[in-house]
């Protein structure tokens, strides 16, 4: 007993068990290993969810779009290339550059969304609609013909 500082022997080990707080540099380096795979899993499905949902709005936006020419056409008899005339905008969207064509007899449009480069959704797909509510879509290209490219409803 004279030999132990911290009094009886058997006390030794419960003192040094009190002594010890924290963690190890193995146990968080083993942590750090867990997270980094579960944010490898986890990251393409996050990125995956985010580019279909900046379609499914541009997709909406541009049938948006296709109903206010419908109503300026029902009241005008042509469709109009000033937005203003459609009491609307071309769609804000920060993932894609949306542009609207009127053909020159002001008897058909056509209203394309490109994605726009440094987005979750360059490289993705371009969708078109056109007066007759015709749409089509293509990946990694800046245009898609109607009538030849699948349509929004196979994406």
């Amino acid at each position: 007993m004279r030999g132990c500082p911290y009094g009886h022997p058997a006390l030794v080990g419960s003192v040094m068990k009190r002594k010890m707080k924290g963690f190890t540099l193995i146990e968080v380096m083993i942590t750090v290993v867990i997270v980094a795979i579960l944010a490898s899993i986890a990251y393409p499905s996050y990125i995956g969810y985010v580019s279909s949902a900046a379609e499914t709005q541009v997709q909406g936006e541009l049938v948006d779009l296709a109903a206010a020419q419908e109503r300026w056409r029902a009241q005008n008899f042509q469709y109009t290339s000033t937005l203003s005339d459609l009491g609307t905008q071309l769609p804000n969207n920060d993932k894609y550059s949306t542009t609207l064509t009127v053909t020159s007899s002001g008897q058909g449009f056509s209203a394309i969304a490109i994605p726009k480069s440094g987005t979750v959704v360059e490289g993705g797909a371009s969708f078109k609609i056109n007066e007759d509510g015709t749409t089509c879509f293509k990946v990694n290209a800046s245009d898609c013909t109607l009538g030849t490219d699948p349509v929004w409803s196979d994406r």
